[in-house]
This record gives C-alpha cells, structure tokens and sequence, in this order.
C-alpha cells in the first residue's frame, strides 16, 4: 500500500519549518488512509507522528491540528481556517474553524492533551459564542480519560461554551465529520465595520 506523502502537496496544509518536517515524516511512514473511517485515519497518521518523531510540545498540538485538518480535507470538509482570528472576537486565535451557512463559525479546539487546557478551550468557546450566538464548539482530544470527565462536566452543565468533546481515534469523531459534512459550508462575506445609510461628518472650513 503507497504512503499518504501525495497529501503533502495536496492540502499544503504546513508551510515550512520544524512542523513541516514532522508532519512530512508523519505522511511517509503511514499507511494509506483512503478507505477508512475518520477516525482510523485520524489514528494512523497519529500513531505514525508518535512512532517517528521524538516527543516535544512545541510541536505535538500544530501536528494534532494539521492531521484533523488532513482528514477533514479527505472526507470533503472544507474551507478550513487555522490560527483563524474572527471580528469582534478579541485576543483569540482559534485552532480551526469552518463557516457555516446555518450555524456561522463552527470552531474545532485541538488538545492533544487537556489538564486545565479545556478551561482555555471552554472560554474561547464563550467568547465566539457571545457574537455569534448560533455558532458551534467541539473540542478534540486524545487524551481519553480526560475526554470522559469532561463529558461528565458538559452534562452537568459546567462547561459554558463546549458543545461536545470529541475524541479523536473514536467514533465520536466520525459523528462531528458527519455532521460538518451536511451542513453548507462556505466562506464568510466580508464584514464591514460599520453600515449606515447616513454619514454624518465635520464640515471641513476651506482655507
């Protein structure tokens, strides 16, 4: 079976750098993904990053992003935005998010691990959802046990912001590319500003 390298030049999801190198190896030692589900291909290309490059935290979480944004690509869901910044939303660089026609941005928080990082997560998610108030939060992680407290923390009403959390080498993943892919996603108009159908200004006395 070929390697998932033609991936690489497909998507251009990782542009240089360190990152672009792991990810590059991650691509040539795994196994093809077509023809499995979204989560296999989601554990495929991360068990390749764990069994071909050496641990390191500056890199684990722009590698866990670049693989979701992979097997979202693969399964048709698309325009992603990374490190995406939305207006009116101050001092929040989401990890990924996707526009949607019925629900406006959707944002996919990637931690390869969670401890206290789902409180940042948690938090990003209400201040997208406090302009936008339709829109959708999943938080995506590998990290099961802690997935399951959370999930215990979500039912009882603790988290304010997360819609769901996801894992991402189960089926729940399955289910949130299910859903993405039968929602009308786009990309979003310009926004301007300030509309008006009047100016009112300061009336500049010629000199």
């Amino acid at each position: 079976m070929q390697n998932n390298s033609h991936l690489l030049n497909k998507y251009n999801i990782v542009k240089q750098g360190a990152v672009f190198k792991a990810f590059q190896l991650v691509l040539e030692n795994s196994l093809d993904i077509q023809n499995l589900k979204p989560h296999e291909q989601l554990r495929v290309l991360w068990k390749a990053y764990k069994d071909s490059c050496p641990n390191n935290n500056n890199i684990n979480g722009k590698i866990f992003e670049a693989i979701i944004a992979t097997v979202m690509l693969e399964n048709g869901i698309g325009p992603i935005f990374s490190q995406a910044n939305v207006v009116f939303v101050p001092n929040v660089n989401f990890d990924l998010i996707v526009y949607s026609k019925e629900f406006g941005p959707i944002s996919i928080s990637a931690k390869t691990s969670l401890r206290e990082r789902y409180k940042q997560a948690d938090l990003e998610a209400v201040s997208l959802k406090y302009v936008h108030r339709k829109a959708r939060c999943y938080l995506v992680t590998m990290d099961k046990p802690e997935a399951i407290r959370l999930e215990k923390k979500l039912k009882e009403g603790d988290l304010l912001g997360i819609d769901d959390i996801v894992l991402g080498d189960e089926a729940s993943f399955d289910e949130m590319i299910e859903f993405l892919g039968s929602i009308s996603l786009e990309k979003p108009k310009a926004v301007e500003i300030i509309k008006s159908f009047y100016v009112y200004d300061v009336v500049q006395n010629d000199k």
